[in-house]
């Protein structure tokens, strides 16, 4: 894999997750592994707990959201109060039922068929927790703000855990707290970046948690403010017929009020409030700022930060959608309030900048910057980083790749960058668009420029594959394409053209103003490629390529498994778990994970994935369960499992919808109760 030749310089895949080595100095741009988390989330120490300022008891690992709300403190309150009141305006503005579980949805829907929202009661639930799922570091972040040598990340998942019934899960609800680290006295960052080259190498667990405590996190820290994204609202697909289900996501910032000693809502970096647009005198000022010789250099650049004119500017919060989420309106404000060819620009000189050539380029790398925007271009489900997971989910619901593929190219990016700083040498600041892959080739799957007319083509669909227009959105300006294979049609992958028709947005709302882009319509009727092509009605957005395969062949028993020693010897394909009957009747049960334990599991080939090599958009890497042994004779069952355990160890795995994992959805979970 080409993308890879780079990376693996530096990324070791080991069974509990990617830890980050080198022949020579080790350099950390992330720590994913799960025994090295849990070292840091302890009282006194990283725990969410402890960051908010709750005192824990001893001893004990991980406090119930029941126990903080409990608390009364008053960060964690405004968290609980801000989430609950979103969700019940929400609710009350959408102009369709919700429901906050599948009992629930059946009595407001015969068939239970209805919108799903997030239960608030999560927040304040003995049976969950908000465990650390990653730490970040984020050096490169110096580039937006010159005062500081970037930040350092924690990211908290919210997680349930029940113990009879036995029921786990992660939910899609994340708190990233962001650490400023100041410069120092001279103003030169190669100390703070060389507090993440480790010489001798990162360990694991306690010593990799003393490890970090005593290098980069023994900087001069002070907390910036505390971001949520979360899944608030999904769509079935079988009410969204089309698209194939959808998700609504809500982004906010938090920063400390200091006469409260709580939280308030702070601006989102570069997400402008469309409604309040509708004044004149704002909309002069943003445009000022656009015009700016200076800013449009940053803008090409992608470091631009805008500032916040009369304070409302910028918004407080915003939802984002996906299915189809690079081509949908609703995710694209500087569209919606300037125009899909930047008609509302005016004037602006593009002249002398690098990869920005003309209006409508500029007006979509304004989208890629905001929160919306970026992470439903080349995210997954509306996120850019997801955790391993581990223990925290079970066996019928894990994950193989913890982050989308934007962030596997920044995590390079950010590698050099850092390098880089060690050395103290100059460094390219340029940061690609969110849907960029690394380097100059997009592996098959992985987004693309349909053309050049309004960026410089920096990449282009490796050999094989063709950038194809699989969503097509006439009011979004620059639609972004899709690397597939020009041949044989490989089991998994998109074989329907999908084209947009934008619902109406409704400024009455304010910051809210495409909350009803679920109304967005999708034809999906074109099928393409000349395979049997799974219907989205089925959860499979855009189609898929559907092939059966025999669990008693060959590729049934994974016997290609004995032969991989890397990548290269890694199948397009293999024969994997689709849905079906069974699926859709445990999704409605109240412990799903305890009814796929126990339903017939359903064999098809399906493509495969694995670091390097990402799903398509609104699909999942999956990991195969070692519970598919159960469907093999006794002298045969050992002899499977080990191949199972042979792909969880290598993180292959293979592509489903993302809301086929649970843990990827706000619905579908045992109650809070």
């Amino acid at each position: 894999n080409p993308s890879m030749t780079k990376i693996c310089k530096f990324i070791l895949l080991a069974a509990s997750g990617f830890v980050l080595a080198s022949a020579q100095a080790e350099i950390v741009v992330d720590v994913f592994d799960p025994d090295t988390l849990q070292a840091l989330d302890k009282p006194g120490l990283y725990s969410l707990a402890s960051m908010l300022g709750i005192r824990q008891t001893d001893g004990l690992k991980r406090m119930s959201l029941s126990a903080m709300n409990a608390s009364g403190n008053a960060k964690y309150l405004a968290l609980v109060n801000t989430i609950t009141q979103d969700v019940e305006e929400i609710k009350s503005k959408a102009g369709v039922g919700l429901a906050y579980s599948a009992e629930h949805a059946e009595t407001l829907a015969p068939s239970g068929n209805i919108g799903r929202h997030f239960d608030p009661y999560w927040l304040t639930s003995a049976l969950a927790a908000f465990p650390l799922v990653a730490v970040v570091n984020r050096v490169d972040k110096k580039d937006f703000y010159p005062d500081s040598c970037g930040e350092i990340r924690f990211i908290y998942r919210l997680a349930y855990s029940r113990a009879q019934p036995e029921a786990r899960s992660t939910l899609p609800v994340f708190l990233n707290i962001v650490f400023k680290v100041t410069a120092g006295s001279n103003g030169n960052c190669a100390s703070e970046a060389k507090k993440w080259d480790f010489p001798a190498g990162l360990t694991k667990g306690e010593a990799g948690a003393r490890q970090i405590m005593d290098g980069p996190l023994r900087a001069s820290l002070a907390m910036k403010q505390i971001e949520l994204n979360m899944q608030i609202v999904r769509f079935p697909s079988g009410l969204e017929t089309e698209f194939g289900g959808q998700a609504i996501y809500l982004f906010r910032i938090f920063e400390e009020d200091v006469t409260t000693g709580g939280l308030k809502a702070r601006p989102l970096e570069n997400t402008i409030d469309v409604a309040a647009l509708k004044d004149p005198a704002l909309k002069t000022d943003l445009l000022k700022q656009l015009r700016n010789p200076e800013n449009l250099k940053k803008i090409d650049e992608g470091t631009f930060v805008l500032e916040n004119s009369q304070k409302r500017l910028l918004s407080k919060r915003a939802l984002s959608f996906s299915t189809s989420g690079r081509s949908r309106l609703s995710n694209k404000p500087y569209t919606a309030a300037l125009g899909p060819n930047g008609e509302g620009l005016g004037p602006v000189n593009l002249e002398g900048l690098k990869f920005i050539k003309s209006p409508a380029g500029l007006i979509e790398r304004l989208n890629n910057s905001t929160c919306v925007g970026c992470h439903q271009s080349g995210g997954t489900a509306g996120f850019h980083l997801l955790g391993l997971g581990g223990g925290l989910n079970s066996a019928f619901n894990q994950v193989v790749l913890p982050f989308s593929p934007h962030y596997s190219a920044e995590r390079e990016r950010r590698f050099a960058q850092i390098t880089a700083l060690i050395e103290q040498r100059p460094f390219d600041t340029f940061r690609a668009l969110s849907f960029m892959p690394v380097g100059t080739t997009a592996n098959d799957r992985e987004l693309c420029l349909l053309d050049n007319k309004d960026f410089v083509q920096l990449f282009a669909c490796r050999t094989g594959t063709v950038c194809k227009a699989t969503v097509q959105n006439s009011g979004v300006g620059v639609n972004i394409g899709e690397c597939i294979y020009e041949g044989a049609a490989i089991a998994g992958h998109v074989c329907r053209v999908g084209v947009i028709k934008n619902g109406a947005q409704d400024l009455a709302l304010g910051e809210l103003f495409n909350l009803k882009s679920f109304k967005d319509k999708i034809d999906i009727s074109r099928e393409f490629g000349g395979a049997t092509c799974g219907n989205p009605k089925g959860g499979v957005p855009l189609g898929r390529v559907a092939k059966s395969c025999d669990l008693n062949s060959s590729e049934g028993r994974l016997e290609f498994v004995d032969r991989i020693n890397s990548y290269d010897d890694v199948p397009k394909q293999i024969c994997a778990m689709r849905g079906g009957p069974q699926f859709d009747e445990c999704a409605k049960a109240t412990n799903p994970a305890q009814c796929l334990a126990g339903a017939p599991i359903v064999r098809a080939f399906l493509d495969t994935c694995y670091p390097g090599r990402f799903c398509r958009e609104d699909y999942i890497c999956q990991q195969l369960p070692a519970a598919i042994s159960r469907d093999y004779s006794t002298d045969r069952r050992s002899v499977i499992t080990s191949r199972v355990e042979k792909l969880t160890k290598m993180s292959i795995g293979f592509c489903v919808p993302n809301y086929f994992v649970f843990n990827m959805r706000t619905d579908g979970h045992i109650s809070p109760r």
